[in-house]
């Protein structure tokens, strides 16, 4: 199981969002129960995109 970042913060990510989630899930026990992954989805896809 994992969690992706697009489904809360979109195209509004960086190391220390990342960092947190991650730093969350393992001293809420997610780890513990399964969850291995943190998904990054930066909108790459984007028109918008530089």
């Amino acid at each position: 199981m994992g969690w992706s970042s697009w489904n809360y913060f979109r195209q509004s990510i960086d190391e220390d969002k990342i960092l947190a989630i991650a730093q969350a899930m393992k001293q809420s026990g997610l780890s513990k129960v399964g969850y291995e992954y943190i998904n990054l989805d930066d909108c790459w896809h984007s028109s918008k995109r530089s």
